[in-house]
Formats: C-alpha cells, structure tokens, sequence
C-alpha cells in the first residue's frame, strides 16, 4: 500500500512478471468514464483505466477534466497523453494526488485531434522523445509508470522501440501492433507483438493489444505472442463483463455470454450511475450511444432506434428496454 498526497492509501500496483494481471481494461476516450466503470467493477476487480487524460488540462486542472479523472476505488490507472516532458510530469505529479495505482503514458493513439498537438501515436516519429516524456513522469512520480506504444508511425521500428522503452524506467508496455497510419479495418499483426515480445526479452512486462474480441482471443494471444496480459478496449462497449470472462478463460474456466436481459439490466444500471454523476440530461445524452453499444446483436427492427436517439430520461430507457425484450419474447 502507498499513502497519497491527501492522505488517504491507495493499492500500489505490483506489476512484477507474476503479478500484472492477466486482463487489463484500456482506457477509451468518451467511454471508460466514473459510471462505465462503476458497472465495469460489478464484475471486474482487475486494473482498469480512466479515459485518456490530456496532460495540458491537468496541468491546468481544467474542470471538464478533473471530472474525468474521478476514480472508482478500485486498482485503477490514469493515461496521460502529451508531448512536452515537462508538461507530462507536471501533470503526473497532480494525477499522483488521486491515488492511482499506475500512470500511463500515451504514445499510441493515432486521433488526428491528439497527434496534431504532437502526442499519442504522433510520439512514434519521435521514439527518443516519447522516452524523455516517460523518463520524467517516472523521475517525478512513486508510483509505477507504464507505457502505451504502436509498432511505428509509417514502418514498423520494433527494435528501435524496444530499445527506448527499455531505457526509459517503465514498468510495463503495452503494444498495440498497428502502425500510427493504420486504420482500424486494418487487422492487428500480432507476429509484431510476438517479436516485441522477443526484444523486450523478460526484462519488462508486455500487454498485447488490438483486436482482443473475445475469450477465446485472449488465450490465443497469450499463447501466441508470450505476452503477460492482454487489454480489451472496444469490444468493451455495451459488455462490461467481458473482461471477467476473460479472465475466467485465462484460468481455464468458461462462463456462458450475456442474454439480452442481462444486458438490459447492465444497461439500467449504468444509466443510473451517469445520471447520478454527470445530472439526468447530459447522462442521458451520454447514454444514448451506450444503449446501441449494449443492444448490439439484437435486429434492429427490435429496437426502436428513433426513441434511443431522443431519450432524456432512465424512465424512457426502461421503457425502451421493455419494448427491446418484449420484441424478442423475453421476460424481464
């Protein structure tokens, strides 16, 4: 355990080679807020993240985002993303302050928005000074720094890659094996991750990512890459559950997918929890692309499409629900 700067303790994360958790939650902007992992840890104790942090906002301590840095109380990772290392360490030593279990530098997500402003993926034009920004967060911070990396921005530069993550004091990488200027309809070369894997050599945990759909993909890629964890990210949405099951798979174990009741009940809950942190409007709008996330799989002509894009309340969404399950000839 480690004692924060306002005093409260918090679960330090022992990210040694037998100690990072198997399955790991990414972090995803507009998606991996305070009420998705409220539902998130119902099921799932592992380390998860907030969304995606700018590290010139925390610095400034803008109030949109200090209301989306809040943590949920369980082992719990903030990622920053920036491309100053001054700027990143300064906003690590606040992030700190909230008692996270780990920081993550971003240096992978390719958003144009991001990467115009010189960080995340952007970062893979630059290795040496995605390096000096992880240097000084860790040179900053106690608490254990990781680091999220692509496999390069117009080539893949592994070798290069594996040298500067090495040399930087993080604890653990994660790889997500597309290049910068791939797309996501660009299926993730996982040989990559595999030859990381060989570079980096033991010296440092690697968690795949890209791709990690379902159970059965985690285990595949475990086996195939000799990676230490994996990290879900999309297919997250509307499954909050998905990383439990796994987890369970990973220990040898099955447990059968969600029925649309369940997933309607999940969906119920985590509108209550927007609307009681963000107030009933803004949740509810917020809310609007998680229930299609959560209906994903229904027909369509079972959901009433036209009704999600208007609702403004839990009452409405319960309503919906019991219109969706009604359509399919289930009970609630």
């Amino acid at each position: 355990m480690m004692k924060g700067k306002n005093g409260k303790r918090a679960e330090k994360l022992d990210i040694s080679h037998l100690r990072l958790p198997p399955v790991v939650a990414a972090p995803m902007a507009g998606v991996t807020d305070y009420p998705f992992r409220l539902v998130l840890r119902d099921f799932f104790n592992g380390l998860a993240f907030t969304e995606m942090l700018s590290a010139e906002a925390v610095s400034r301590q803008n109030p949109r985002t200090m209301q989306m840095a809040k943590l949920d109380g369980g082992i719990t990772g903030v990622q920053l993303v920036g491309s100053e290392p001054k700027t990143v360490a300064k906003a690590a030593i606040i992030a700190e302050g909230w008692n996270p279990s780990v920081i993550d530098i971003n240096a992978g997500c390719p958003d144009p928005h991001v990467m115009k402003k010189g960080g995340g993926a952007a970062l893979m034009k630059n290795p040496v000074l995605a390096r000096k920004i992880v240097e000084a967060v860790v040179e900053a911070v106690d608490v254990p720094v990781t680091v999220k990396i692509r496999s390069g921005w117009g080539e893949v530069i592994l070798k290069e890659l594996s040298e500067e993550v090495l040399a930087s004091g993080a604890k653990a990488v994660t790889l997500h094996p597309r290049l910068a200027r791939e797309n996501y309809r660009t299926p993730a070369d996982q040989m990559r991750t595999k030859r990381f894997v060989e570079l980096i050599d033991h010296q440092m945990p690697v968690i795949v990512s890209g791709d990690v759909k379902s159970e059965e993909i985690a285990v595949e890629l475990l086996e195939k890459t000799g990676a230490q964890a994996v990290m879900p990210a999309r297919w997250m949405r509307g499954d909050p559950e998905l990383p439990l099951r796994m987890q369970k798979a990973l220990e040898g174990k099955q447990r059968k997918s969600p029925t649309p009741v369940e997933k309607c009940r999940w969906l119920l809950i985590h509108a209550r929890h927007a609307v009681d942190y963000f107030g009933e409007e803004p949740g509810m709008k917020r809310m609007r692309k998680h229930t299609f996330w959560y209906l994903k799989g229904i027909p369509r002509r079972s959901v009433p499409s036209n009704r999600v894009n208007k609702m403004m309340s839990v009452k409405e969404l319960e309503e919906i629900c019991r219109q969706v399950l009604s359509n399919l000839g289930e009970r609630t």
